[in-house]
């Protein structure tokens, strides 16, 4: 029988460019509680304890401030080129 190892996303979240890319594509997804279970797996990867509930619903402040304590920002990017680019 084959067994296998539990998998933990934190433990591979080891440098900023990474939990960056997992950040983005968590707000990507467009689910808020998908972003903030990432949220909760960088804290975690950084040891901090539970600075997020996924079964919360987060005001933006708290948000931003959970991420400015984690190290990272929010941006805004387009999602479609613009149209004087073109």
């Amino acid at each position: 029988m084959t067994t296998l190892t539990p998998f933990h996303v934190a433990d591979y979240l080891d440098c900023e460019e990474t939990i960056a890319e997992y950040l983005t594509a968590a707000l990507e997804d467009g689910d808020p509680k998908i972003f903030l279970i990432a949220i909760e797996n960088v804290a975690r990867a950084r040891g901090i304890s539970q600075s997020a509930n996924p079964a919360q619903d987060l005001g933006l402040s708290t948000i931003l401030k959970v991420c400015h304590s984690l190290g990272m920002s929010l941006c805004v990017r387009p999602t479609k080129p613009c149209a004087l680019a073109q």
